[in-house]
């Protein structure tokens, strides 16, 4: 029972601190969105009221807006995989079990639920079995795979033969329509001699 509840513990706190983390991504995003907008504006106004070079300005301003845009990819990217992880805890393969939402009162119910399949996972004899079993279905599609490969490979050498024979015969034909000419230019010879 006390791991149970050592497991509910963690797993509030992964909880909370992925709850933490997205918030604090979700602040920076609206801090990037706002800086998007302001820095490129300044750049613009010192662009316009200036009488220095406007290239660089111009410059700073692109880049400006490229640095942005990058520093706003980045933390929704890491904001995606943050919750992609704390996505496959809750899920294993499976569905994921709702722990907030129109089922708020079972929340204790599903928490319970999940840190059973994490505790039946990590101990499961099974899960040991699907392993070796996908292991050597791995080995078994390896095999068919090179087998595949060996009878194309004898077809293929088979094909070639077949159009060997077929040259051959061709050839033959030709000899044989060279001596049938061959013995007509010789009965003709002999007609004609007669």
């Amino acid at each position: 029972m006390e791991k149970k509840e050592k497991y509910e513990q963690m797993y509030e706190m992964l909880v909370t601190y992925e709850r933490k983390i997205h918030e604090k991504n979700q602040k920076r995003i609206s801090i990037g969105l706002k800086c998007i907008i302001i820095i490129p504006l300044i750049f613009l106004f010192l662009l316009f009221w200036t009488e220095s070079n406007k290239v660089v300005f111009l410059i700073l301003w692109i880049v400006s807006l490229f640095l942005l845009a990058a520093y706003l990819i980045l933390v929704e990217y890491m904001d995606y995989n943050l919750q992609e992880k704390l996505s496959e805890i809750n899920d294993e393969g499976r569905r994921v079990d709702s722990l907030i939402g129109l089922e708020i009162d079972n929340v204790p119910g599903n928490l319970r639920n999940v840190i059973q399949r994490i505790d039946d996972g990590l101990n499961s004899e099974a899960e040991t079995r699907l392993i070796e079993t996908k292991a050597s279905g791995e080995e078994t599609q390896t095999a068919e795979k090179a087998q595949t490969v060996e009878e194309t490979e004898k077809q293929k050498d088979a094909d070639a033969q077949a159009v060997e024979d077929a040259d051959a015969q061709k050839d033959a034909d030709a000899q044989a329509v060279e001596e049938a000419d061959a013995q007509k230019d010789a009965d003709t010879e002999v007609k004609e001699n007669a």
